[in-house]
């Protein structure tokens, strides 16, 4: 019998599933409540190496896939629906489109909501956020890690933004910013930040800390209070605002008073 060769899975493929998975596996995330990214490979749900389509491959971390790709006469292993169902949910919770509507039309990505990459300290970018009323906004965004693991996110509101502003859509913000740049609910630290050089009334900044009463990626943050930064809210966080004239190109929003970036 002629043995038909693996199929190698092409690399956008490949990349597409690591992207949709976050290189998560979701035997650990739900079975073993493991939500950390694991070491692992790209599995066959149907166990034909020779079928690379992307509705057929699951990330998987090694001893899951050792597991799911290996027979057992003594218990009850993983089926290919139950891995299949896991997949999905998992695609699901974080925001991912469903391999096989990607598969099946290759313009799905248009669909889901936009993301940013990553963000380098001293290079404000601008981030566009969804909002539950339909008008999807923008604003400029700054991030500072502390050296004690909290991550300070700066959000501008700019004068460009055509949509719903940063502080009508705060809470949601910053549920999209943790989720995106995998950040920890616990240790994020939210600055509004309120800047319009050309409006007159406004003599001076607007830097206000955002506090919430409930913070958590599944239920989201809950209920948020504005407090003003005062001088020692600064110098408690090491960092204090940069005295500009005119709106950031490319510069950073803070200046470091103390520490550096860990």
């Amino acid at each position: 019998m002629k043995r038909e060769r693996r199929r190698e899975i092409p690399t956008w493929i490949q990349d597409q599933v690591l992207l949709e998975s976050k290189r998560r596996c979701c035997l650990c995330y739900y079975v073993e409540e493991i939500r950390t990214r694991r070491k692992g490979q790209i599995a066959h749900l149907n166990h034909d190496r020779t079928d690379a389509s992307i509705k057929n491959l699951v990330y998987l971390c090694l001893d899951h896939h050792d597991e799911f790709d290996g027979t057992t006469s003594q218990s009850k292993g993983f089926t290919s629906g139950e891995v299949r169902g896991y997949r999905d949910r998992l695609y699901q919770e974080l925001g991912s489109t469903h391999p096989q509507s990607q598969a099946e039309d290759p313009l799905s990505f248009l669909r889901r909501p936009w993301r940013s990459r990553w963000l380098r300290e001293g290079y404000p970018e601008i981030f566009a956020f969804k909002s539950p009323n339909g008008f999807d906004g923008v604003c400029r965004v700054e991030r500072i890690d502390l050296e004690d693991g909290r991550t300070v996110m700066v959000c501008e509101e700019i004068e460009e933004n055509p949509g719903i502003s940063v502080t009508n859509n705060v809470e949601f913000i910053a549920l999209q910013l943790c989720r995106q740049l995998e950040i920890d609910p616990n240790n994020l630290i939210l600055i509004d930040h309120f800047f319009y050089p050309r409006v007159l009334e406004f003599e001076e900044d607007e830097w206000d800390m955002v506090q919430f009463e409930s913070r958590n990626l599944d239920d989201g943050f809950k209920n948020p209070l504005w407090i003003q930064m005062e001088s020692s809210d600064w110098r408690e966080l090491g960092i204090r605002p940069r005295i500009r004239r005119a709106p950031p190109r490319r510069r950073s929003l803070m200046v470091r008073t103390q520490g550096s970036v860990s």
